[in-house]
């Protein structure tokens, strides 16, 4: 709601919900058609699929734009399962209650789970449920690596997922401000 207060240049409670209302039922109808596709992010859903990985989306969006926009795109078959804070009810706080959740009901290997996600929020989301995470420096926040594995282009993404699963060194290493990364 602070974005949309900053946007809207008030902050009564009773403005910011009709307009937040009014947000989400144009996004839910047709905004969603508007979603940036980063390029090469459909070949490497396919890549990922081809090497039988199991892929599931966690994320903060609520779930029907979500849905929406992964079936407008034509990338709902990449990927198991959906799951949004609004999944569950009553709606999880938090990305770290989401990927616990998701962890506990998939029954997932901490250890050979990895999220992939776009912000420095999801890496910590990632660290306190306990997996590990990369950086796709693509995304909307074009993030700098702090201490996460990171990938700069989505073609690079499968052999970071084997070096992180496997430990196979196939990485390039690679050396940003002084310090050590694994980067693709």
């Amino acid at each position: 709601m602070d974005t949309l207060a900053t946007l809207a240049g008030a902050d009564e409670p009773a403005v910011l919900s009709v307009l937040a209302d009014g947000f989400k039922a144009h996004y839910d109808q047709s905004g969603y058609r508007q979603t940036k596709v980063f390029p090469d992010v459909e070949q490497m859903l396919r890549d990922l699929r081809r090497h039988h990985y199991c892929l599931y989306v966690a994320t903060n969006k609520r779930l029907l734009p979500t849905t929406r926009i992964l079936e407008f795109l034509g990338w709902h078959r990449y990927f198991d399962e959906v799951y949004a804070l609004d999944s569950y009810q009553p709606a999880l706080k938090s990305k770290v209650a989401l990927l616990t959740q998701v962890i506990a009901r998939k029954q997932l290997n901490t250890q050979s789970t990895v999220y992939i996600g776009d912000r420095d929020e999801d890496g910590v989301a990632a660290t306190l449920a306990g997996i590990p995470f990369i950086l796709a420096r693509w995304g909307y926040d074009g993030m700098q690596a702090n201490s996460w594995r990171t990938v700069d282009h989505p073609s690079a993404l499968l052999e970071m997922l084997t070096y992180v699963r496997d430990g196979t060194p196939t990485i390039r290493q690679t050396s940003t401000a002084g310090r050590p990364t694994d980067q693709a």
